[in-house]
């Protein structure tokens, strides 16, 4: 498993968000599996940019409560942007989401950004001073695409900078928020 480990907080403050996208547009048969975990977190909430959009049926983002991808949260997203294809996510219990998404091999769309947020035990967002990402095992087939990964501090004084990760096969990259023009 490849596995990327976001580092201990600063005296600055933890993460308190983390941001997981596709590419925008992403490519025809893109398959990609990744497990967050974050354990100081009682629960996760998760929410959606409201430009998500993947072609109905085909091309869809799944999320699970287990690393084996039997416990699914919510229902498969999918389809135009909208509440009727993207509703609200039920919080998640505990400290980690697999996220598995798979597009077949017609013309792609904008695709998902999905924010993740730790909750406490009494259910209010949290800041976290370390997390970890790593690939599915229990994936059969092997992955294809881009995730890219942001992490946003909870510092006043940041306005935007945290820590971006792009995963692909060919690269492992961290890009300094400040560093990054745009967001797709």
């Amino acid at each position: 498993a490849v596995r990327a480990v976001a580092p201990p907080s600063s005296r600055r403050g933890g993460v308190r968000r983390v941001c997981l996208e596709t590419k925008h547009n992403y490519a025809s048969n893109t398959r990609l599996a990744l497990r967050v975990t974050i354990p100081c977190a009682a629960s996760l909430s998760v929410t959606f940019d409201p430009r998500n959009s993947t072609k109905g049926g085909s091309d869809v983002l799944t999320l699970f409560s287990d690393s084996h991808m039997k416990e699914l949260v919510g229902v498969p997203y999918h389809g135009p942007p909208g509440a009727q294809n993207w509703p609200a996510v039920p919080v998640v219990r505990g400290g980690a989401l697999t996220i598995y998404f798979e597009s077949d091999d017609g013309p792609p769309d904008w695709g998902y950004r999905i924010f993740i947020q730790p909750l406490g035990g009494d259910g209010k967002a949290i800041s976290s001073a370390g997390m970890w990402f790593e690939s599915v095992p229990g994936v059969l087939h092997p992955t294809r695409g881009k995730h890219d990964i942001s992490l946003l501090t909870d510092s006043p004084r940041s306005s935007g900078a945290g820590l971006m990760l792009t995963f692909d096969r060919a690269a492992c990259a961290a890009v300094s928020g400040s560093a990054r023009q745009g967001g797709g």
